[in-house]
């Protein structure tokens, strides 16, 4: 349950290419903590590891908080990514 230890122990899985079991690891925790940004944050990052973008795209937006989210749009929109 300790949010440190598991994020530590996923990168550390993710570095030795244990990319799958990072990740269970990792959702497995955001399952009991649904809250927790960072959880998601580190999510995105296993996936990049893994050449997974469009994965940690998904992670990375649940991680940004709502105020940063609503401010990245506003920026698509001004750059007329509407569709994103």
């Amino acid at each position: 349950g300790n949010a440190e230890y598991i994020f530590r122990y996923s990168l550390a899985l993710a570095e030795q290419k244990k990319f799958e079991e990072a990740i269970s690891n990792l959702q497995a925790y955001v399952t009991q903590h649904p809250q927790d940004r960072e959880a998601f944050n580190q999510i995105g990052k296993v996936y990049l590891l893994n050449n997974q973008p469009d994965e940690a795209k998904k992670a990375f937006r649940i991680a940004m908080p709502p105020s940063v989210l609503n401010n990245y749009a506003t920026v698509l929109k001004k750059q007329g990514k509407t569709d994103e």
